[in-house]
C-alpha cells in the first residue's frame, strides 16, 4: 500500500503540517505492516509532500482509508493519494 501526503499550496502551517503527517504516521503504526519506503523531498525544497511505502494485510486497507480521509478532513486537505495493488516487475 501506498499513502501519499502534501501540503506544497501552502495551506497548513509548518505546525500543522507536521501535526497532520503525525496523526497519519500514527494511524498506519496502529496496524502490523512492514516498512519499504518513508520519505520526501529534501527539506529545501519547495515541496512538502511525504510517501509511505509498505506491505500489509489487505483486511487492514478499508480501516486505514477511512481513518486517513478523517484525518485528511480535519486538516483541510482535499485528497490523500492510497494505492493498493500488485507490483509488477517490467
Amino acid at each position: 500500500m501506498i499513502v501519499c501526503i502534501g501540503n506544497t499550496d501552502n495551506k497548513l502551517t509548518q505546525q500543522e503540517w507536521f501535526a497532520f503527517s503525525n496523526e497519519i504516521n500514527l494511524i498506519l503504526n496502529q496496524y502490523p505492516h512492514t516498512l519499504h519506503f518513508f520519505g520526501g523531498p529534501p527539506t529545501h525544497s519547495p515541496y512538502q509532500n511525504v510517501l509511505w511505502m509498505f506491505e500489509i494485510e489487505e483486511k487492514y486497507i478499508k480501516e486505514i482509508k477511512d481513518k486517513v480521509k478523517k484525518i485528511r478532513e480535519m486538516f483541510w486537505q482535499n485528497s490523500v493519494l492510497t494505492m493498493v495493488d500488485d507490483g509488477e516487475f517490467v
